[in-house]
């Protein structure tokens, strides 16, 4: 397989650059050279243009995808069209783990959110590396364990805050994320969120996040800078809406 790819700081002399978003997996931490070229040779790249969908909700996908460029989430969406986002997946991780089951996408699709090039693993071929390496079945486990944890999590926050606190919570996960400093010493959170986007992250209408965020504005809890948000209070935003 040759595909081009940018050049990272992180280069690997005996790995060739098509491979070093599958390097950097955590799906494959551990594999020497000698098999992460072989799985290499098992993937295919394409390229999924923001907005497009990569699989939907009723998909039975036979393939394990990796992010090799871009971000994408997945979406569940109900019978009236509110979505609710239930992961971001960025470079290097891994989604449609159900593939090794044989398992359908389950009511839960993946959408590319800018543009994304994206690596599609058989799901057979996949499943006969990890009887040779079992270390990839227990990075599996864990990949999965933690989704499903943030999808508890969520679902407790959906049943017991306020739209106020799982904003706010939502942006505080964001700047760990995503933050850098600033030379004032607030925290950036680098990728661009629309209200739309947020909103659909903790399952709210995006007038009542327009809303919140007005008031945290108001508070000097955030600012706006190059329509990024900037934290400018962290410990102010953690507790707002607690009391809510």
């Amino acid at each position: 397989m040759h595909i081009s790819s940018e050049k990272h700081s992180d280069h690997r002399p005996d790995i060739a650059d098509d491979v070093l978003p599958l390097c950097e997996s955590q799906l494959f931490a551990g594999l020497d050279s000698t098999r992460l070229v072989e799985l290499g040779d098992l993937a295919t790249l394409s390229t999924v243009e923001r907005g497009a969908l990569v699989y939907g909700p009723f998909d039975t996908p036979d393939v394990v995808r990796v992010v090799a460029q871009g971000t994408v989430r997945l979406v569940s969406a109900d019978a009236d069209g509110r979505q609710l986002t239930l992961a971001i997946i960025d470079r290097g991780s891994v989604f449609g783990e159900g593939a090794l089951l044989g398992e359908s996408a389950g009511g839960v699709f993946a959408e590319a959110i800018e543009h994304c090039r994206i690596y599609s693993i058989p799901a057979d071929r996949l499943r006969a590396m990890i009887q040779r390496e079992p270390g990839v079945g227990v990075n599996l486990l864990l990949s999965v364990g933690s989704r499903l944890r943030r999808m508890q999590e969520l679902s407790h926050e959906l049943a017991y805050w306020s739209v106020h606190r799982r904003l706010a919570h939502q942006i505080c996960l964001l700047a760990e994320r995503y933050g850098h400093p600033t030379l004032s010493g607030d925290v950036m959170v680098a990728r661009v969120f629309t209200h739309a986007e947020l909103a659909d992250m903790v399952g709210a209408t995006r007038q009542s996040v327009s809303e919140c965020i007005g008031t945290l504005m108001r508070l000097g809890i955030l600012e706006r800078r190059r329509r990024r948000i900037v934290v400018r209070d962290r410990p102010a935003l953690a507790a707002f809406g607690m009391e809510r």
